[in-house]
This record gives structure tokens, C-alpha cells and sequence, in this order.
């Protein structure tokens, strides 16, 4: 985990408190749209394979909340055969 400012960003991956990786879609003054996702072992991110809805989260949970900052999403290359 590395430390940057509370504020979360589009694009960026965080976890939550029961370990869950979320993806910032997006975010207003006061809410984040997170989409739950799973981190792949070359560390890019997919859906997550559970089907689980995205949400809207208060800022405030990023700031002093249980959430934590993991990084900034990798994207996903296309494999060639």
C-alpha cells in the first residue's frame, strides 16, 4: 500500500474494510461510484467474477473511514495466440 492524499480519483483502486477491492469510477462533491473488481496475479482488473452492482460511497469514508488506498488501475492487455 502506498500513501497519497484521501481524495479519491477515477481510475483509482481501493480496499475495503473486509478486504474487497473496489474501483473509483467516478465521484461528485460528496458521494464516489465504486464498482467491485478483482485484481488479477499480473495486476491488471476485471469485473468482479461474483457479479456484485456498483454503489455510492460518501467521501467521507475515504478520508476517515475504512477504506485504504491500493493504487491505480492497471489496464488489461490483450493477449495473442
Amino acid at each position: 500500500m502506498t500513501t497519497k492524499p484521501l481524495t479519491p480519483a477515477a481510475g483509482e483502486i481501493w480496499m475495503t474494510e473486509q478486504g474487497a477491492y473496489v474501483l473509483v469510477a467516478g465521484a461528485d462533491r460528496t458521494h464516489a461510484v465504486t464498482c467491485p473488481v478483482a485484481i488479477l496475479p499480473d495486476g491488471s482488473v476485471v469485473a468482479h467474477p461474483r457479479g456484485r452492482k456498483a454503489g455510492q460511497v460518501l467521501l467521507a469514508s475515504f478520508s476517515s473511514g475504512p477504506y485504504r488506498y491500493v493504487s491505480v488501475a492497471k489496464a488489461r492487455t490483450a493477449v495473442t495466440r
